[in-house]
């Protein structure tokens, strides 16, 4: 069965597709496809409080084209998820609902407790059953915080903190004050907790700092890298370090939430998984419609 996914990001649109296979009664998951276009939504919500008609035409292109994508690779069932450049937007209803009655496609604009939902159910797998765990996303426009207690519960929440609200100047300082009340609050019985991350950036980072998949990335080796990348020039970043122009521009101020969360939260380290959202979205359809099916 193929399963497809389209994360709408306030820095970017993610599109992946799945082939979902059981063997020996174990599901598994195999990638076919995945496409990162970088539209930055956020620009335009944070500065103006709606989407351009600029942007919402490039949106309606980029989404004729996944509507393609979808026929070609005759996708059985998908999940649509607009995150918080669309759901703070004037319009944002109105564009989902366009894109919806225009090309035939359901269109979600989730919450910020959805979102944070959406991820842990991709990262759940990456920790045991009783680690107490910090599990941090960070996007364009919000930061999704998840704890997790040794006793097995959980405690969720979103802050309006992101790297496009950074960019452009409407990060409240208050918002800041609220995320550091709620993890020093949620965190303070914890001892030294496994931080978890998500998000492109934390993938970046990681990519740049070590390419060993699994490895927790300590708090010094973490900080020690953010500022090295502070210090260089966005040409570099761009050339030297090979990042894309729109994660050159963003990357310090993401990996400043991710620290500033370990600071308050006592975490010596970091493990990044890379899976996000998108995946998240993909194992809520394999939940859905496959698991307990004779799919072979």
């Amino acid at each position: 069965m193929k399963l497809g996914a389209i994360d709408i990001g306030s820095n970017a649109i993610r599109f992946q597709v799945e082939n979902v296979f059981i063997v020996d009664g174990e599901i598994r998951l195999k990638k076919l496809e995945f496409i990162r276009f970088p539209l930055r939504l956020g620009h335009d919500v944070f500065t103006s409080g709606k989407i351009s008609m600029e942007t919402e035409i490039k949106l309606l292109k980029l989404f004729e084209s996944f509507k393609i994508f979808f026929d070609l690779f005759e996708i059985e069932h998908y999940f649509i998820c607009a995150t918080s450049a669309l759901r703070e937007a004037e319009n944002g209803e109105e564009i989902a609902m366009r894109i919806s009655k225009k090309l035939d496609l359901d269109v979600k604009i989730i919450t910020g407790e959805e979102e944070a939902w959406l991820i842990n159910r991709a990262v759940r797998q990456f920790f045991k059953e009783n680690e107490e765990v910090v599990h941090i996303d960070v996007g364009g426009g919000s930061t999704e915080i998840t704890v997790y207690l040794k006793s097995g519960k959980t405690n969720s929440s979103s802050f309006r903190i992101g790297t496009v609200r950074n960019l452009e100047g409407t990060e409240a300082p208050e918002e800041w004050e609220k995320l550091e009340k709620w993890v020093r609050r949620n965190t303070k019985k914890m001892d030294a907790p496994l931080a978890l991350g998500t998000g492109g950036n934390i993938n970046k980072l990681s990519d740049i700092i070590t390419q060993t998949k699994g490895t927790v990335i300590s708090f010094k080796k973490l900080k020690k890298t953010l500022n090295l990348i502070e210090a260089t020039s966005m040409e570099d970043r761009i050339f030297k370090m090979m990042m894309n122009p729109d994660r050159a521009d963003v990357i310090v101020p993401a990996g400043r939430i991710f620290t500033s969360i370990m600071e308050w939260s006592n975490s010596t380290g970091i493990l990044v998984p890379r899976v996000g959202l998108k995946d998240g979205m993909i194992w809520t359809l394999v939940d859905r419609y496959i698991k307990g099916s004779k799919l072979k």
